[in-house]
């Protein structure tokens, strides 16, 4: 915090960005959530066994009365085939749309940098999200004969800063470690190292403090990819800065409704500042991507029929899948009134489902 203090007093130089009046802290609550969750295997389930509670109107899961591990079975048989990232891949179609737009953009501008802003509560699964991206989109984005490995990079992005030479400095230093293992490398030696492949940089900057969260550096952020040394022809580099809000669990109701209006209040700043300078950001192809968010239902119920479908290509699995999922959401609704579930906590339960645990009430908190 003595660092911040220190940093508002700090003359600035002039880095071409007008930052108008963005460089309001913002401030607000915090407090950290730690989700407890178990599954218990008990085979076969199937929409025969639900009952309705007619008390709670809460949808409930009974144990067979001939209880067998034939589905069970047949499902961890699949299990080992399916892709990592699929209980991470329901909805993001918002983020997904966006960044379509960004790569097209990019297929205008080539040989400059891709820059997209990622944020939302650090319960939504950011870095998965972005390795999704990495894993599922973007390589749908290239011509067969362009596509090659993306390669990742992941580092800090430096939150105690007194200025942009500073904030220059620390993040070279931190890029330079990472990618050629020598401190004192310098921006061109950095790029010669990712001129012949595709890469992606995952740049993290987890708020445990909204005081910490100043756009300033984000400013910083973006006038740092603005002045990268030039690019070689067929070089992509997307940098990804993934910015971890505090979450809302176990506030208060006023501390939450103060979390969120500071939220808001970033974001709108954010995204104002971002879209008021693109004629000056011309060196790089930048967007703020929309809030990663809570997943709903229905998107679940989506990716169900369609990327499970692939995998699994079985009815009476993808039956017993859609019930955990129904009975899944149906006591989240009940304990926490909401229609939306943080991905963390959402891919953590759809995976032990994959994997042919079978759910019960206790399963959800």
């Amino acid at each position: 915090m003595e660092e911040n203090r220190l940093s508002e007093h700090e003359p600035q130089r002039d880095i071409g960005i007008n930052r108008g009046n963005y460089n309001e802290n913002i401030e607000g609550d915090y407090a950290k959530t730690v989700i407890k969750a178990e599954t218990v295997n008990i085979g076969n389930l199937s929409s025969d066994d639900f009952s309705i509670d007619n008390e709670t109107n809460l949808l409930q899961a009974s144990i067979p009365k001939n209880y067998t591990t034939e589905l069970s079975e047949r499902i961890r048989a699949f299990a080992g085939k399916k892709r990592p990232l699929l209980p991470y891949l329901p909805d993001r179609e918002k983020q997904d749309c966006m960044l379509n737009q960004l790569i097209n953009d990019f297929k205008k501008n080539i040989n400059k940098p891709v820059v997209c802003i990622v944020h939302g509560d650090k319960s939504q699964g950011h870095d998965t999200f972005l390795e999704r991206t990495r894993e599922v989109f973007l390589p749908t984005k290239f011509k067969p004969d362009e596509r090659c490995p993306i390669y990742k990079y992941s580092i800090r992005c430096p939150k105690y800063i007194k200025n942009q030479n500073d904030f220059n400095e620390q993040l070279r230093n931190t890029l330079a470690i990472e990618i050629t293992n020598y401190s004192d490398s310098s921006v061109e030696q950095i790029n010669e190292l990712l001129s012949n492949q595709h890469t992606m940089i995952y740049i993290n900057f987890s708020v445990e403090d909204w005081f910490q969260l100043k756009i300033d550096c984000i400013i910083f952020f973006l006038e740092f990819w603005q002045k990268w040394t030039s690019m070689c022809s067929g070089q992509f580099l997307m940098v990804c800065l993934s910015i971890k809000y505090p979450t809302e669990e176990n506030l208060s109701f006023c501390k939450r409704f103060h979390l969120k209006r500071m939220k808001r209040k970033f974001i709108s700043k954010l995204e104002q500042f971002v879209n008021s300078q693109l004629s000056y950001l011309d060196q790089i192809v930048v967007t703020v991507l929309p809030e990663l968010e809570g997943i709903r239902q229905e998107h679940v119920e989506d990716w169900l029929s369609i990327e499970v479908q692939k995998q699994f290509q079985d009815d009476s699995i993808i039956e017993h899948l859609d019930n955990q999922i129904k009975f899944l959401y149906t006591k989240w609704r009940k304990q926490h009134r909401s229609h939306m579930i943080p991905m963390n906590y959402l891919a953590e339960k759809l995976r032990k489902i994959l994997q042919g645990n079978v759910l019960k009430e206790e399963d959800v908190v």
